[in-house]
């Protein structure tokens, strides 16, 4: 019986180059992808934290699960004229802080090439690379997941050390104040410890472990009753959650959402999802026969998201709430190729094809979020201020459109003759301009509109926002009838 504990070997010389090129390939990703406007939220966490007039105020004052705490410091010391690049540059250290661990936790779980495998595709997976450059609280949260996954193996033993519980136990903590949904995580997590301790005929609670599972409940279940207790959610885009789970799934493997208006690119996404679940689920039986049951934890961590939403039943869910989840479930994907690999000449070339076509069209995603950045609506509304002294504007979505509109008057952008009309297609006001927004993928906007009035409204600038981040934007101008 192999364990998990076991000493790793020293990589190959070609492995550990493979290892290197995948940390500094995808340190660079993330870096190049700092660039750009604030994207929706990202912008929603700077208007929040202007409610607070003191840094513990923002772990008192602010109720709302845009408000990722740690991160939420941060951008409340930086303040709202900060450079974009600035408010995103935590991300990006947390993020190759976390390449280096995946790197390290490879040596035990997918030893050799396996792991070089593994780091490549956590490296340049575009969902990994698109929270790992955002002004969020999501990439501190997937390092502390990431170092929570190696260190609970060492605590299910008889004598586990003491130094090592209470580190999980920090590690947790900071995971849970990065985000709320470290949770998936941390649940199974200690779920998965406390059977293995069973299974070991280790006492369940023994002082070390008392200390990790113990202090870890008891300051997370704290936390969560003064910090996160009655927060408001803020909502999102709704889809089904199968469409957004397998869109989480082919997305991270370099493939396309899933959308009702690309029936063609939507099939191949579903084939790609199928693909890698198929082989996760192969990998997981052939990974468990060898009698390592950190297989178990991967499995518990890869299902979090689907029991939570079954349990929870959501009104809406998004690809990041599968950020953890997706990590792992690259794990099993890089074992998968890795055994395809020792098949001989067919599978190598199988093998290779398939890593690089994920990593091709991961790379074509993270493009795309480089060269255009996560959004463009302050081209759009710097148009239509352009109008006049004092310009009217309405848009699909109110809510929205009232946070991108106060945070760019925060910022001090061209923006400030902008009157919001809500609920413009029924107002007695009719607005000089309109934003309209399609958020699903290959939804597009007519050339023009009219309303049930007669007014009538004529496209005069669009753009699409970065994969994952939204769909696309037009800036509508009122024609002279």
């Amino acid at each position: 019986m192999r364990s998990s504990l076991a000493p790793p070997s020293s990589p190959s010389a070609p492995t550990f180059l493979l290892i290197r090129f995948a940390i500094a390939l995808g340190v660079l990703l993330r870096l190049i992808s700092l660039r750009g406007e604030l994207w929706l939220d990202e912008a929603w966490s700077v208007l929040l934290v202007q409610r607070a007039r003191s840094a513990s105020e923002v772990f008192t004052n602010i109720r709302h699960d845009n408000n990722h705490l740690l991160n939420s410091l941060w951008l409340w010391t930086l303040g709202p004229q900060a450079p974009e690049w600035l408010m995103r540059l935590p991300a990006a250290l947390f993020a190759a802080a976390m390449l280096i661990l995946v790197a390290q936790c490879a040596k035990r779980v997918a030893p050799g090439f396996q792991g070089a495998l593994w780091c490549l595709l956590v490296a340049v997976s575009y969902p990994l690379v698109l929270l790992g450059s955002e002004a969020r609280g999501y990439s501190l949260m997937l390092l502390c997941a990431v170092a929570g996954f190696q260190l609970v193996p060492h605590l299910r033993g008889r004598a586990p050390s003491s130094k090592t519980a209470l580190l999980f136990a920090i590690v947790s903590v900071v995971g849970f104040l990065a985000h709320a949904s470290f949770l998936l995580f941390l649940a199974p997590a200690l779920l998965w410890l406390v059977l293995e301790r069973q299974r070991n005929a280790a006492p369940l609670l023994d002082a070390s472990t008392g200390i990790a599972v113990g202090l870890t409940a008891a300051s997370t279940a704290l936390s969560w009753w003064l910090l996160y207790r009655g927060s408001e959610i803020g909502g999102g885009p709704i889809a089904p959650y199968l469409q957004v789970a397998l869109s989480a799934v082919s997305v991270a493997l370099g493939g396309a959402e899933l959308s009702a208006f690309a029936p063609e690119e939507s099939a191949i996404a579903a084939a790609v999802a199928a693909f890698a679940l198929v082989a996760s689920a192969v990998e997981l039986v052939a990974w468990r026969r060898e009698g390592d049951s950190v297989a178990g934890l991967v499995l518990l961590l890869v299902a979090a998201p689907v029991v939570a939403v079954v349990v929870v039943e959501p009104s809406f869910i998004v690809v990041r709430y599968f950020a953890v989840a997706l990590i792992f479930l690259l794990l099993l994907v890089a074992r998968f190729l890795g055994r395809l690999v020792r098949q001989g000449v067919v599978g190598k070339l199988v093998a290779t094809a398939l890593v690089a076509l994920s990593a091709y069209g991961n790379i074509s995603h993270a493009q795309g979020l480089f060269l255009g950045g996560r959004s463009c609506f302050t081209a759009l509304y710097e148009r239509a201020a352009a109008l006049g002294a004092a310009v009217t504007i309405g848009g699909d979505k109110d809510n929205r459109d009232e946070l991108r509109l106060n945070y760019l008057k925060l910022r001090g952008a061209k923006v400030q003759s902008l009157v919001q009309v809500r609920e413009y297609k029924t107002s007695t006001t009719q607005p000089q301009s309109v934003i309209r927004e399609q958020s699903e993928r290959g939804a597009a906007l007519p050339p023009e509109f009219k309303l049930e009035s007669g007014a009538r409204y004529v496209k005069t600038q669009g753009c699409s926002a970065a994969l994952l981040e939204g769909g696309e934007l037009g800036l509508y101008t009122r024609a002279q009838n």
